[in-house]
């Protein structure tokens, strides 16, 4: 994923009753959101990281998935521009 990609992850799960998502960003710790897709517009190399999926219903264990997201510079290549100085 490069810099200025749209993200989209998906939590699919399966439950009776069904259960519910909690998107988690795990650098900061901070709930991104309550649903099974969390989309990040505009991605940059601070949205590098760990996110976590967590799904429960209230009934048995809940269940819990990592991704890990890489997001990438784009590489533009620098001109040198070579300066000669004079002294007299």
């Amino acid at each position: 994923m490069v810099e200025g990609d749209d993200l989209s992850l998906i939590c699919q799960v399966t439950g009776n009753p069904p259960p519910d998502v909690l998107w988690i960003r795990g650098s900061v710790n901070s709930v991104l959101t309550r649903s099974t897709t969390v989309t990040l517009p505009n991605v940059s190399r601070s949205d590098s990281g760990l996110f976590q999926c967590y799904a429960w219903n209230g009934i048995g264990k809940s269940a819990s998935s990592n991704v890990t997201v890489d997001v990438l510079c784009e590489y533009i290549e620098a001109n040198l521009v070579k300066s000669f100085f004079v002294y007299y």
